[in-house]
């Protein structure tokens, strides 16, 4: 009984770091009205996980004619990505070539994005004819902010998203609950293994408290099972 509750507690281990291992497919699209300049919104396109869109609100979905893709942000400056190609991606909290840790700023300030809960984003506006619309505006203040709490160059626009992460993340309790927010760096690869522009992705997964009540659930059915096989 001692191993089979040692087997259950390890696998119970396995299963809140497994998803962070995993290799996956994407592509990168830019859409009209939600992007500005060469960085964010990018929309990505998860072809082999697409069950990581029910983490996301509608306002960070963008619901093209066949598929559903999330919005994201860069990471770092000076890397790059082409659109609409095939990437392998992977799921971690630091960046490839940099190994930077995902700061806590940065996670808070891209949960709320997801979560269409972020004050001051423009989520409605989105107006492809002007030059910049108040989505667009929104979208390049976020990413400034983003590579500026990433330790990427000076703060340009974007103050008022560094200020909220400022005030928010002493006090907030939920990143206690989910390591950082949530939120991670997805790491792009070409196909041909090389670094591609890291960019973030909100993909939760179970609290330490929810794995032990499972651990603990799996540990009652062996007992169970145990019994009724006597």
């Amino acid at each position: 009984m001692k191993r089979l509750i040692t087997i259950l507690l390890a696998l119970t281990f396995l299963i809140a770091i497994v998803p962070a291992a995993q290799a996956y497919q994407i592509k990168t699209y830019r859409i009209d009205g939600y992007s500005f300049d060469r960085a964010g919104e990018f929309s990505v396109l998860p072809i082999d996980f697409a069950s990581v869109l029910d983490n996301y609100s509608s306002n960070a979905i963008y619901q093209g004619a066949k598929y559903q893709y999330f919005q994201s942000f860069c990471v770092q400056k000076g890397e790059s990505i082409t659109t609409n190609v095939l990437y392998n991606a992977s799921i971690s909290d630091a960046t490839i070539a940099g190994d930077e840790q995902l700061s806590l700023g940065a996670a808070f300030l891209y949960n709320r994005f997801a979560r269409g809960i972020l004050a001051g984003y423009d989520y409605a506006d989105i107006d492809p004819t002007a030059a910049i619309g108040g989505r667009e505006a929104s979208a390049g203040a976020l990413q400034n902010a983003l590579w500026y709490l990433m330790g990427q160059g000076a703060l340009s626009t974007g103050a008022g998203f560094v200020a909220l992460a400022d005030s928010m993340i002493e006090e907030d309790i939920f990143a206690a609950s989910e390591g950082k927010y949530g939120v991670h760096i997805l790491n792009i690869f070409g196909l041909d293994g090389s670094n591609k522009q890291d960019m973030l992705i909100y993909d939760p997964v179970p609290e330490p408290a929810t794995m032990l009540l499972l651990g603990f659930g799996l540990i009652g059915l062996a007992g169970i099972r145990r019994k009724t096989s006597k």
